[in-house]
């Protein structure tokens, strides 16, 4: 099963909690309210896209390489 890669907020997460999907939460703040959610079983903190957008592509390209199949990245805006 693929896993999902959520750079969203709490709204985004629960969509996943009834489902068998695998997910991992990624932000640039280390201290997201999100992180904290007892539904957030895996978490990283990614360079800020805004600020260092190569940063950001590089954090998740190097996430998406542990798994043995490429996750789908879900967004929850577009900055």
């Amino acid at each position: 099963m693929k896993t999902a890669v959520l750079c969203g907020d709490l709204n985004m997460l629960r969509c996943f909690v009834d489902t068998n999907v695998p997910t991992v939460l990624v932000s640039s703040d280390p201290h997201d309210l999100t992180f904290y959610s007892r539904d957030c079983r895996q978490k990283r903190v990614i360079a800020n896209a805004q600020n260092d957008p190569e940063g950001a592509l590089a954090n998740l390209i190097s996430l998406a390489k542990e798994f043995p199949e490429k996750p789908v990245l879900f967004y929850g805006d577009d900055v």
